[in-house]
């Protein structure tokens, strides 16, 4: 499953601040994968549902903006699953 940078209203682009697991972490739902800050705020990029970390795109410093790819996880039913920005805020995912 991808794990995008969610939509970020008003603000064309934020910078990753922290990256707060690595791959092959176990996560659960919710947890906190990256933190990113804009000149107002900083936020965690919260997991989408329960998996394991196959890889992180993104590195400290780096610029990202909505829809960015920031992440891969692997499911633990071992499906693949879309997450958009839009879902990843309600925190669902899409199954195919």
């Amino acid at each position: 499953m991808d794990v995008l940078i969610p939509g970020l209203g008003d603000i064309d682009e934020v910078e990753v601040i922290e990256i707060t697991v690595s791959p092959g972490d176990q996560v659960q739902e919710n947890d906190g994968l990256i933190v990113i800050e804009s000149d107002k705020a900083s936020m965690e990029v919260p997991c989408p549902s329960d998996g394991v970390v196959e890889e992180i795109f993104v590195k400290v410093g780096d610029m990202v903006v909505e829809g960015f790819l920031v992440a891969k996880i692997k499911a633990v039913d071992g499906t693949i699953s879309a997450v958009s920005y839009t879902h990843l805020r309600a925190h669902e995912t899409l199954r195919y």
